[in-house]
């Protein structure tokens, strides 16, 4: 009964099988309808698209040779004895700087590392234009004691030491001498590792080396670190100055706003109410407001004039970006998931027609007639007009590695529209910055760095750009030249770049540690 049952079974599959073949309709000849065929063609709506900027060459960028230095420092090395070098320029020290100088080691090994981490604008390309030659002493190690334990190697506690000169190049004359200390390392560790055996403070960087520069002689040209801020050493997402320019906000890995007065430095209020890590924030243009998002899905509004909660706005998403339209009447929010989403600042209610704008960096120009929006893997920005949502421009950065297309490291990180409105600046992981014309959608020039950007922002007179890379530094770029006038180096990766609205200052956060920097532009 069994074999007799499985042999009906299978002459029904078979049967069923040929019957489904010859009632399957003829696809051979769906391509030319109107012969033998009955098939009739279902049209497709077709979207009209948006002008595409593809004007630039995308070659695999490559940097610039580093310069020998060589001849440049050997030519100089006989200031190291006091000797003056007659083709050299000559200082005078009442003009303004910066006066190009020339690092020499002490040891006569050149100093070659020093030089190339001065401000490129201090740097001098012959003998003829050098003004000042700084020496530096072989480094000093000073032993601070050991600690012995009952398990594990004793531990050594170390500082160094750098004698610093000034000369200058022409006569050799003295003209500054000083002792870099670098700071005492952390205390001894409560228990001893079979590894550690020594804990060292810092040694000398060139920008020590470049801030005394300042504080003697470059009297313009510098940008100094004048401050720290690290009240909870909780990790800083996002940072922004008031209008006014006397509060400094942070947002925090642990759920808190931290603000801060600028003119000393002091803490002057916490804002608790998110849930969890806070990671972008904004204030109003007329600093009534301060907008945080956060990934507990919120966006809350805050009152600056007593701190106070306003409303909080739910947005089903984690909230990478915030940012107000430029006449305050609207907020809109980017969610990490690549959506966009803007809000009435008087009721809270959602703008209608942005369901489905993609993107998750954004930036308003400033009459508001545009929002560019980032779109995440594609190092793609669009520049949609407000009013009616309709995409203007589709902005392609040039591809670092066409090989990464689709990837992580082709992501728009942030973007910022020149202070008149005119450049879009539109800063990417795969380590460029690109710097689009507004007005017809084309390519300027296009910055690149060592590593991939998390935050870039405008000088308020438009001249310089500070972009903020992953490899822990701050780079300050020529708008008009697309020149790399310096870079900023900080010991961790720095989350968030923003300028003092009066343009004086410069402020990066740093992503783990909870640090911010102050820098004084001179």
């Amino acid at each position: 009964m069994k074999r007799l049952f499985l042999a009906w079974l299978i002459l029904l599959v078979v049967i069923g099988a040929c019957s489904l073949a010859s009632s399957a309709p003829d696809l051979s000849n769906t391509s030319a309808p109107g012969k033998n065929s009955t098939a009739t063609a279902i049209p497709i709506p077709t979207r009209t698209p948006y002008p595409t900027s593809t004007s630039f060459p995308t070659p695999i960028p490559t940097f610039t040779p580093i310069p020998d230095l060589s001849p440049l420092l050997q030519a100089l090395s006989p200031v190291l004895s006091g000797q003056g070098v007659p083709q050299a320029a000559e200082y005078h020290p009442d003009q303004p700087g910066p006066h190009p100088v020339v690092i020499l080691s002490s040891d006569g090994t050149g100093g070659y590392g020093w030089n190339m981490n001065l401000p490129s604008g201090w740097s001098p390309a012959s003998v003829q234009q050098t003004e000042l030659v700084a020496i530096v002493s072989e480094e000093r190690k000073i032993s601070l004691g050991s600690q012995a334990y009952n398990i594990g190697p004793d531990i050594t506690a170390y500082r160094f030491e750098n004698d610093l000169e000034l000369r200058e190049a022409r006569t050799g004359d003295l003209l500054s001498t000083f002792t870099f200390i670098g700071s005492d390392p952390p205390p001894f560790p409560y228990q001893a590792s079979y590894i550690t055996t020594t804990i060292e403070g810092t040694h000398l960087f060139a920008q020590d080396i470049e801030d005394w520069m300042c504080d003697l002689v470059m009297s313009a040209g510098c940008i100094q670190q004048v401050a720290t801020l690290n009240e909870s050493g909780s990790a800083i997402n996002a940072i922004a100055f008031s209008p006014d320019g006397k509060i400094l906000a942070s947002g925090h890995e642990d759920a808190a706003v931290r603000l801060w007065q600028v003119s000393d430095g002091e803490l002057v209020g916490t804002l608790y109410g998110h849930t969890a890590s806070l990671l972008s924030l904004a204030f109003s243009p007329d600093g009534q407001t301060l907008a945080t998002g956060s990934n507990d899905q919120t966006v809350r509004t805050w009152r600056t004039s007593d701190w106070g909660l306003e409303r909080s706005l739910d947005t089903q998403c984690f909230v990478i970006g915030v940012a107000f339209s430029p006449d305050g009447q609207t907020l809109v929010a980017g969610c990490s998931w690549n959506a966009v989403k803007l809000f009435r600042v008087s009721d809270g209610s959602l703008v209608p027609g942005w369901e489905t704008v993609a993107g998750s960096s954004f930036a308003f120009s400033p009459d508001g007639q545009y929002l560019a929006v980032g779109q995440s893997m594609l190092n793609t920005t669009q520049l949609i007009r407000v009013s009616d949502v309709n995409p203007i421009f589709s902005l392609v950065n040039p591809p670092n590695d066409p090989s990464a297309i689709g990837t992580s490291t082709r992501q728009i990180t942030s973007l910022a529209f020149s202070p008149d409105g005119t450049l879009l600046a539109a800063a990417s992981a795969d380590r460029s910055v690109g710097l689009w014309r507004i007005s017809d959608g084309s390519l300027v020039q296009t910055l690149w760095g060592k590593s991939g950007y998390s935050s870039v922002a405008f000088s308020p007179d438009g001249q310089m750009l500070a972009a903020a890379s992953f490899g822990e530094d701050v780079e300050l770029w020529q708008v008009s030249g697309g020149r790399l006038l310096r870079t900023l180096r900080g010991p961790y990766r720095i989350s968030a770049v923003a300028f003092s609205p009066d343009g004086k200052s410069l402020v990066s956060s740093e992503k783990y540690n909870g640090a911010i920097f102050i820098w004084e532009m001179r």
